[in-house]
């Protein structure tokens, strides 16, 4: 487990957060501890599901789509968009 000291800004599947732990998971997967910008709910995420931010001055001018959502998320992202979260 690595406390990341200053928190990472990340996208996820449910906005912008910030990373604040990583861990290698019980499936040798690398997980995210991040409380998402606009609730400040904490989430795990499987590495799959992070994306670092776009910042153009370091040349990232775009982040990647996600191709799918992990199991069990839609509803929340049905919430985030209903509470104007998430457009």
């Amino acid at each position: 487990m690595v406390q990341l000291t200053p928190a990472i800004d990340v996208i996820t599947p449910l906005g912008p957060a910030q990373a604040i732990v990583m861990d290698v998971g019980e499936t040798g997967q690398m997980m995210w501890l991040v409380f998402i910008k606009a609730t400040g709910e904490p989430w795990f995420f499987r590495n799959p599901y992070i994306r670092q931010g776009m910042d153009i001055s370091e040349g990232r001018g775009f982040v990647s789509p996600f191709l799918d959502v992990p199991p069990g998320l839609e509803k929340h992202i049905e919430r985030y968009k209903k509470n104007g979260w998430l457009p």
